[in-house]
Formats: structure tokens, sequence, C-alpha cells
């Protein structure tokens, strides 16, 4: 069995050898499909002379649920774009500890800083659903940088918005304490319910296990304090939905913290 990686309970991860099929061809569900450069967002603004190039480079991946993808300290460049299904983006402290770092969705990619420093991977990521991925050689992705600047910048503006994320959670990690940390996340992670502007939805929820290595603290904290606050009325639980009733009610609870 494999850690504690996705949630409250240990998840089987998979390392067995995963379907792999030529470039333009991807099994999803059972079945082939095509698929094509066209397919992924982060390619749209290349000439198509590049894109052609690329059709006959990627390499198209069917990723099982809690199948390993890419293990931390591994030595490998490649770069990988979603197209279907989620990953998780996990490492792992000293003690053993899982902290987990993001959940990339299609469209997104991970891999660009082993492509771009060709040091060893700095993170671990799990399919946390069953996922389509094409994968790109950590060389062609340089090229693909070196050549245009487009793409150059798409990369640059990724990796400034993952240093403030970072400097951020450093700032929550040192200013506030769990209940502050725990209630500024989930306005992180807070959208607005259609037709109502003062009802706010997390969906879908993430684990307590996500939310606690995500602010630095226990599952059973993050426990406590979620049934504590749907007691007071400022969050209700639907399954894997969130509600916020009245956003304001949560922004005080951070608030009030400050004042201590």
């Amino acid at each position: 069995m494999g850690r504690d990686l996705m949630g409250g309970k240990s998840n089987h991860v998979t390392r067995g050898k995963r379907r792999q099929l030529k470039p333009g061809r991807v099994a999803s569900g059972g079945a082939l499909g095509e698929r094509s450069v066209g397919d992924i967002e982060f390619f749209s603004s290349l000439p198509d002379v590049d894109r052609r190039k690329l059709e006959r480079t990627l390499v198209w991946q069917s990723i099982a649920k809690g199948e390993s993808i890419v293990d931390e300290n591994q030595t490998s460049d490649d770069v990988y774009f979603i197209v279907e299904g989620s990953v998780g983006v996990l490492g792992f402290s000293v003690s053993g500890r899982v902290i987990f770092y993001a959940s990339l969705e299609p469209g997104e990619y991970f891999g660009e800083l082993a492509a771009i420093d060709k040091k060893p991977r700095s993170a671990s990521v799990i399919a946390s659903s069953p996922s389509v991925i094409a994968v790109l050689s950590g060389g062609e992705f340089r090229r693909l940088i070196r050549s245009n600047p487009e793409i150059a910048y798409a990369v640059m503006e990724k990796l400034a918005g993952v240093i403030r994320l970072s400097n951020l959670h450093i700032t929550d990690l040192s200013d506030h304490g769990v209940r502050q940390r725990l209630c500024m996340e989930l306005l992180r992670l807070a959208k607005p319910a259609s037709g109502d502007s003062r009802d706010w939805l997390i969906h879908p929820l993430p684990t307590q296990q996500e939310m606690a290595v995500t602010i630095g603290s226990t599952r059973e904290s993050v426990g406590r304090i979620l049934s504590q606050l749907s007691r007071s009325g400022i969050v209700n639980r639907d399954s894997r939905t969130l509600h916020v009733p009245d956003r304001r009610k949560l922004e005080e609870m951070v608030s009030l913290g400050n004042r201590h």
C-alpha cells in the first residue's frame, strides 16, 4: 500500500506499466480516440509548422487513478500536459509527512522545472482520477522556449505565480493560527454561486487531509474547526460541496484572529 497521499485513508499507488500509444492516439475509457496538439491550450500560439512537428513528438498516455506519474528526486525531464482528469502534486517532509502542493486540472501542465534546470524532480505527481496526458520531452520543451517568446512568457508567468503563492503561504504560516489559515484557505477556494452574490461555493471540496497539509496542520484540527464553523452557520457542507452563505462572516473570522 502507498503512503497517505490524497486523503485521510491510505491509497494504493500503482507503478505498473501504463498504456502508452503512438503520437496522436490515446486510450480514453478503454477506447482509442483521436488526439492532437489542438487539444492543448498551451500550444495555441505556435505557428502551424511547429504544431505539425509537435504532432510527431508528443506521446499520449492513459493514466489510472492512483498511478504515480512522477516521483520526487526522479531524474527525468519530460513535461506533462493534462487533457483529461486531474493530478495531485505532493512532497514529503523528512519525517515522512505528506505536503500537498496543488491539484492540477485539464489545461494545466507540470514537470517544467526539471526540463528547465535538468535537476531531479522537486515533487511527486499522482493521478487523482483517470487521466489522459500528453508527454513532451525536456529537450523539445527547451527548444520551444528558446524559439517561441510567447511560450517562454507563459512559462515565466506560471513560475511567477508559483513564487507569489509560496510567499503568501509562508506569511500565513508565520503570522496566523490554524483557524485563521483554514478560513483563509476556504476564502481562496470559494467561488460565487450563480444567481446569489452572497452565497459562495467550494466544489469539489478538498479532503480534510489535503487542506491540513496545505495550511500546515493536522486532519483532526481541520475537521474540528470545520465542525465549529458549521455549527455557527458560517459554512454548510453537502457531500463534496461546501456552502458559504455569507462570505463576510468567514472574513470576520480571519480579522478577529488578527486582533488577538
